[in-house]
């Protein structure tokens, strides 16, 4: 039984998924972030993405983590006239995770009165 076992379980994957490509910034407001990249590739498959952002006591925090098919995200939980740095990450079902992607740097705007009337606008006019 044990040598069966073994031999099972010789053959599991090692190999870590290929950096996320193309890692670049869609949209920034004073109040959300929109990132996406291109999908990686992995010699059995890519199961996901995380999605990673640099905390303000300088560490690395894991804030979503999304399917192989997805190829965005929005941070709505950014605060205007803040700076922030996000990096990606593709793992596989066996649990291999790639190295990180070059980060993204930016710094959201400021909220401004302008920016305060045109979401009004939109709330009044819109089913926003």
């Amino acid at each position: 039984i044990r040598d069966s076992y073994v031999t099972a379980f010789s053959g599991a994957d090692t190999t870590s998924p290929a950096p996320v490509p193309n890692v670049h910034l869609v949209s920034n407001t004073p109040k959300q972030v929109s990132l996406a990249w291109n999908a990686t590739t992995d010699n059995v498959g890519v199961a996901g993405y995380r999605v990673w952002r640099w905390d303000a006591v300088n560490s690395w925090i894991m804030i979503a983590e999304t399917n192989s098919s997805t190829l965005s995200y929005s941070d709505g939980t950014v605060s205007d006239n803040t700076f922030y740095k996000y990096g990606m990450r593709a793992f596989d079902a066996a649990g291999n995770i790639s190295t990180v992607a070059p980060g993204i740097k930016v710094t959201t705007p400021l909220i401004t009165n302008a920016y305060v009337a045109e979401i009004n606008h939109l709330k009044h006019h819109t089913n926003f």
